[in-house]
């Protein structure tokens, strides 16, 4: 695409023409209404701060704000502003810019050229803070609306909160995804607290949460980056819980169209994603943030199902584990995660001795001497079968759950290392036992 500017000067000359005559037209009605000034909107933020003497508490903070609210004059006078010719006029050059570019995004819920007419005075009128005519405001926005809608891309803007994590820095998982400790300008947007005429409830933020924030394209004519949220927070999820052990819990704050004529709502979540099922704090140390990055196009390949097909069901089920309340199922998708993966071409019978013992080769000494990691993995499986024929003891399986989350973590990573990515399972499992006997035979000669 040209230069921004050039663009707008080569296609929406008439575009500014009739957003100027239309906010001339809109500033005289109103005025005649006696309305000489944008409306304010009256919001508290409430979030939560640290206790200062004690870093382990938290306690509540409020602050009041007031900003312009261009929306309200919409919502108030928007059928007499509908009859203006000028208003109307602008209505029908926008709709022909966005026919002759492909028509408006099918994700955009634009009704006609009306709604695209009001949403381009809404975004003049917050841009420009009054009710005036500025040539170089209506220059401005119709350049982003020709920039916005000629595109063959759509932006989707989605905000998560991240609690129960840190990092050393700021980071970004891909050229879309970016952490960054919460600011005061994300208090004051994503904590406020409306109070009139419709009260309404947002999450609790914390001053020592952090965002991650995804810009999401997609093609314009699909709905594939404003859905993108729901399986997007399960990748940056089940990426965080490979590159490290704790609870991070992400909730989503808000995710709608990064542009503001294209808009359809805002969509948030109540229910936070975590990432693993303890209630540690997941930390990423520099490595870990280097390991993440690495991780990350890799997850999404295979949960999408671009990847090696194997990893899928194990992924799903280390990441489902996080979800669940009872230490009981979180046990069983361990367990499931880590047969699929260390014994995928055998039959009941020999599965447990090639669980144990693969299992046994790739866990690092960390698990223990080989004596311990075997019996470590033959004591998972024997308790996952106590669990699903009854008869499990609770307080064991409460020990188990954490050795088994950390062997599927260190188990994926290993399957999901340069030299095996996208390698046949089968054909990783026949070297492993492979090197298995070869080992095992250099220490039999060596002791003949």
């Amino acid at each position: 695409m040209k230069d921004d500017n050039e663009f707008c000067d080569t296609h929406a000359q008439d575009l500014v023409d009739a957003l100027v005559a239309a906010v001339e037209a809109l500033v005289k009605h109103l005025a005649s209404q006696g309305v000489a000034t944008i409306p304010e909107r009256q919001y508290e933020a409430h979030w939560m701060e640290p206790v200062p003497e004690d870093n382990t508490r938290s306690q509540g903070k409020t602050a009041p704000y007031i900003e312009p609210d261009p929306a309200r004059i919409l919502w108030t006078y928007g059928e007499q502003l509908n009859e203006l010719p000028p208003v109307v006029q602008l209505g029908t050059v926008l709709k022909d810019f966005a026919d002759r570019h492909g028509g408006f995004p099918a994700s955009s819920w634009i009704d006609g050229s009306m709604d695209m007419a009001m949403r381009v005075i809404h975004v003049y009128f917050t841009k420009s803070g009054r009710l005036a005519v500025d040539r170089a405001v209506a220059r401005e926005v119709i350049r982003d609306y020709c920039v916005d809608l000629a595109a063959p891309t759509i932006t989707v803007r989605s905000v998560f909160q991240v609690e129960n994590f840190s990092a050393p820095c700021p980071f970004s998982l891909s050229e879309e995804i970016h952490f960054r400790p919460i600011s005061p300008d994300d208090i004051k947007e994503q904590a406020r607290m409306q109070l009139a005429p419709f009260p309404y409830a947002r999450p609790w933020l914390n001053s020592r949460d952090w965002i991650c924030e995804v810009n999401k394209k997609g093609p314009r004519d699909t709905f594939e980056a404003v859905n993108w949220h729901n399986e997007g927070l399960r990748y940056i999820a089940t990426t965080l819980a490979l590159a490290s052990p704790g609870t991070a819990r992400l909730t989503l704050l808000r995710s709608r169209h990064a542009s503001p004529f294209l808009g359809a709502g805002t969509v948030s979540g109540r229910e936070p994603t975590l990432t693993g099922p303890g209630g540690g704090s997941l930390q990423l140390h520099k490595d870990a943030i280097q390991l993440a990055q690495k991780l990350y196009p890799r997850v999404v390949s295979a949960l999408s199902g671009g990847g090696p097909q194997y990893l899928q069901l194990a992924l799903r089920r280390f990441i489902a584990a996080a979800q669940r309340r009872e230490p009981e199922d979180q046990l069983i998708d361990y367990v499931i995660g880590l047969e699929s993966l260390l014994a995928p071409d055998t039959d009941r019978l020999e599965t447990t001795i090639r669980f144990r013992l693969r299992g046994a080769v790739l866990l690092p000494p960390r698990f223990g001497e080989h004596r311990e990691r075997i019996d470590l993995l033959n004591k998972l499986y024997e308790v996952r079968s106590k669990v699903v024929h009854g008869g499990a003891d609770k307080d064991t399986v409460v020990g188990c759950v954490p050795r088994a989350e950390d062997a599927l973590r260190y188990v994926l990573r290993w399957f999901m290392d340069d030299s095996r990515w996208k390698c046949d399972v089968k054909a990783i499992v026949k070297e492993l036992d492979e090197k298995m006997v070869e080992g095992g035979s250099n220490w039999a000669y060596s002791i003949s």
